[in-house]
């Protein structure tokens, strides 16, 4: 029971650590793209559900995390720009 205790402790500390950086990484991008606040983004990057764009490039941050592998906090947010930035240029 304590082993199982833990395991379910360590995955929830790991999904807020995710949520953290997500949200971290998304504030960044709408700083540096020059977002504003508002909904504009949630049908468009979003699941629809979003009340803020901040919430909308978080939840898509998050979808992408786990591609970034074992780069650090500013090589994702760099990387995230660009695919973000390709995503409306395109």
């Amino acid at each position: 029971m304590n082993t199982e205790l833990n395991n379910v402790i360590q995955v929830e500390f790991g999904r807020r650590k995710m949520n953290s950086q997500a949200h971290s990484i998304a504030g960044y991008l709408l700083f540096a793209l020059r977002i504003p606040d508002g909904r504009q983004l949630v049908y468009a990057i979003g699941h629809g559900d979003e009340k803020s764009n901040l919430e909308a490039v978080s939840a898509w941050v998050r979808e992408r995390l786990a591609d970034c592998g074992s780069l650090t906090r500013e090589e994702w947010a760099i990387k995230l720009k660009r695919e973000l930035e390709d995503t409306f240029i395109e």
